[in-house]
């Protein structure tokens, strides 16, 4: 939906058209929602705890996409 609403030289360009797209869906901008998700996430009544910290970790690489993946591992 966000593409086809864009200028058509911006869908032309690929340097533009990614810079528009990480605008509007680049993990920076998005950071307080991924925080948000990871603090409220509480495990299912049948989910495994396995399948329960793999979330969390997901969750941990997509609000900390700048740190290094021990320090978002510590911090899942």
């Amino acid at each position: 939906m966000h593409y086809s609403s864009l200028p058509v030289a911006e869908k032309r360009s690929y340097k533009l058209l990614t810079n528009r797209l990480k605008q509007r869906f680049g993990s920076k901008r998005q950071q307080n929602r991924w925080l948000s998700k990871m603090q409220n996430r509480m495990r299912g009544k049948t989910e495994t705890i396995a399948a329960f910290g793999d979330e969390i970790r997901l969750l941990s690489q997509k609000a900390y996409s700048t740190l290094d993946q021990e320090a978002q591992e510590m911090l899942a």
